[in-house]
């Protein structure tokens, strides 16, 4: 399948949209965060599922609202 940016735009201000995402790749997840102030979080599994997942991100959501959070050292 296919995805196109296109297909994901709101038709209207008054619908809720993603106005950021979050991603963690030490612990594989997504965060999304939405102009309603709803938050929806997705954990995967597996390589394989977290790149897919992040494929279609990078396609779909503008890069300005991509937001990569910053791997923790136990050493600092």
């Amino acid at each position: 399948m296919e995805y196109k940016r296109e297909d994901f735009l709101v038709e209207s201000e008054d619908d809720e949209y993603i106005t950021s995402c979050a991603i963690d790749l030490m612990k594989r997840t997504f965060t999304l965060y939405s102009n309603e102030g709803n938050t929806n979080s997705a954990v995967c599994n597996t390589t394989d599922e977290f790149m897919n997942v992040l494929e279609t991100i990078r396609l779909v959501l503008p890069e300005k609202i991509i937001k990569y959070v910053e791997p923790v050292s136990p050493y600092d």
